[in-house]
């Protein structure tokens, strides 16, 4: 299946990238949009999300993937419940089909267009002090893109063989 725009999702043509590298395929799957922002981000999945997970899922099993990178979101989180279960489901989806799969889990990606978290990070650096809290701020950390796509990059090198999962603060050390 060929790479899609994702300002033309629709039901059965999910936004993938996938690739042909020395006999080893693979299929990047996008938690979300790549163009939405604080403006566009949506507290909730939009329907098509978990269709476009479980079409994915099912194309790349039925093509005989050998590897497939999910980027999905932090996990658990105390806000956001039906998105964070939307990639969830996703991750439960891809354990279930036997694909070996690599699970990429940010929960904000730092980039052009979206710094204003950088406003915030004092606050994150406050809240690590408890130790209460302390596990879950460390999860919720945003995260550099060149991180995220460094992920990424290791993840089509170096395909899992099972499931592997790359959070916090793994991520942001790649």
């Amino acid at each position: 299946m060929g790479a899609s725009s994702p300002s033309c999702w629709r039901a059965g043509t999910p936004f993938v990238r996938s690739w042909d590298s020395g006999g080893v395929e693979g299929r990047l799957w996008p938690a979300d949009r790549l163009k939405a922002g604080p403006h566009t981000r949506r507290a909730h999945p939009s329907p098509i999300d978990l269709v476009s997970v479980r079409e994915s899922v099912a194309a790349a099993k039925q093509a005989g993937i050998a590897h497939f990178i999910y980027l999905s979101v932090a996990q658990p989180a105390p806000v956001m419940k039906d998105y964070v279960g939307v990639r969830a489901e996703g991750e439960r989806l891809l354990r279930e089909s036997g694909i070996p799969s690599t699970f990429i889990r940010p929960w904000y990606v730092l980039g052009p267009g979206h710094r204003w978290p950088y406003l915030i990070l004092p606050l994150y650096w406050i809240w690590m002090l408890w130790p209460k809290s302390r596990d879950t701020v460390r999860r919720l950390y945003p995260v550099k893109l060149r991180n995220v796509v460094s992920a990424i990059a290791n993840a089509v090198d170096a395909p899992s063989n099972g499931v592997r999962v790359i959070e916090q603060p793994e991520l942001g050390r790649v």
